[in-house]
């Protein structure tokens, strides 16, 4: 009989190292904490999220979820386009009027149309 050479194994976690807590028991753990944003995310991540959220929740740390940097930092949240409503309402005309070219029985009409659509389109954008 030979002897084996002893490998190295992962050494087994002690009472004072933190065990990864179970899917509900993390979402528990996070609204205890405060925490009351989105909690749709992996066993791991909910883990990591809470220690996030104990740790006080900084802002620059970059492997949270943006959903819950938003849920906690409300004022990190980009803000929607304030853009030119009418321009996408005539981009939106344009669009189904164009779709509508090899529908209809007049094409010539149909161009009309586009090209009406086109010249307030520049319009709204100059």
């Amino acid at each position: 009989m030979t002897a084996r050479k002893q490998t190295a194994t992962t050494p087994a976690p002690t009472d004072t190292e933190a065990k990864p807590l179970k899917r509900a028991d993390a979402v528990a753990a996070l609204k205890e904490a405060g925490y009351a944003g989105p909690v749709s995310y992996s066993v791991p991540v909910l883990n990591d999220m809470l220690a996030w959220v104990r740790a006080g929740a900084p802002e620059g740390d970059g492997g949270i979820p943006a959903g819950a940097v938003h849920s906690m930092h409300p004022h990190l949240k980009p803000q929607p386009k304030a853009g030119n409503a009418e321009a996408r309402a005539l981009v939106k005309e344009l669009r189904a009027a164009l779709t509508n070219v090899l529908k209809t029985d007049d094409p010539a009409d149909a161009l009309d149309s586009i090209d009406s659509l086109n010249a307030r389109l520049r319009a709204a954008l100059a």
